[in-house]
């Protein structure tokens, strides 16, 4: 036995010296070899995914009017997609919108911004209270008369138009407190639970993220229809969801509101390389 352990020792400190001794794998030159990657695409830069650059070009892939999988929601992303976004003054009197888009390098011309029908070319506006919710297009035009694609955002509403939280100084403004979450309930059921909520003693109530989001009926993953984390993969930044429309949502937060109920949403962004215009 003593023998045995003395020759299996031996084999053990030979195989360690060889391993010591044999040529490693360079991490640093063979960065995609050292990371799981999918179809063999993609790979790894120290802890981050590392994709080709044209994937970035993927964006554009929704179907096209005339295809047979195109939907009237799909409008022309296509070619053009954007979004909204909202700065408020400190008194919350005042709102700066400015519209930030893609064009697909495949398409050349110049972006148009329509706010209730008045045409301008810069993409940043101001309005002030009292001011209802505004209509915003966005034209791609080539020549300045042929429009090549069109991009009809959802109405952008304000704060001053909805009723404020009222709570108790205990709060901190929001800082501290309890929340619950109703992930995947439909607006329209948290709406009738605000009260119970707020007189249960809670600060908020906490949905999922209310982008329009991936939904497929045919092709289950993993045995299952639309799994809940499909919520996190959003195809837009219109607030229509499986949970309800925008009106719905809207509804359900001003209802909260006046019971003294914060509503906070999750939001998902894509973060690229490639900037907004």
């Amino acid at each position: 036995m003593k023998q045995l352990i003395q020759v299996l020792s031996a084999v053990l400190i030979t195989v360690g010296m060889l391993y010591q001794f044999s040529p490693q794998p360079n991490k640093e030159q063979n960065l995609r070899d050292w990371c799981t990657n999918f179809d063999g695409d993609n790979g790894c830069k120290g802890s981050q995914t590392d994709n080709p650059s044209d994937w970035l070009n993927r964006n554009f892939q929704t179907p096209q009017k005339g295809d047979s999988l195109w939907r009237e929601g799909y409008q022309d992303y296509h070619i053009l997609q954007g979004y909204a976004q909202q700065k408020y003054s400190s008194d919350l009197r005042s709102c700066s919108i400015s519209i930030y888009t893609r064009v697909n390098p495949e398409y050349q011309g110049s972006l148009v911004y329509s706010f209730d029908g008045e045409e301008q070319t810069s993409p940043n506006k101001t309005f002030s209270a009292p001011r209802s919710e505004v209509q915003i297009k966005v034209y791609l035009r080539a020549g300045g008369e042929i429009t090549i694609a069109k991009l009809d955002l959802q109405p952008v509403d304000f704060v001053w138009n909805h009723p404020t939280v009222n709570q108790s100084s205990h709060y901190k403004n929001g800082q501290k407190g309890a929340i619950v979450e109703l992930f995947g309930w439909k607006y329209e059921d948290i709406e009738l639970e605000c009260e119970m909520i707020a007189k249960a003693g809670y600060m908020g109530v906490k949905v999922f993220p209310p982008q329009e989001s991936i939904l497929d009926y045919e092709h289950p993953e993993n045995g299952e229809l639309n799994p809940w984390y499909w919520l996190y993969q959003p195809v837009s930044y219109r607030l229509n969801s499986r949970m309800g429309t925008v009106e719905e949502l809207r509804k359900m937060i001003n209802t909260c509101q006046i019971k003294g109920i914060e509503s906070i949403r999750r939001c998902c962004c894509q973060s690229h390389e490639w900037q907004w215009q």
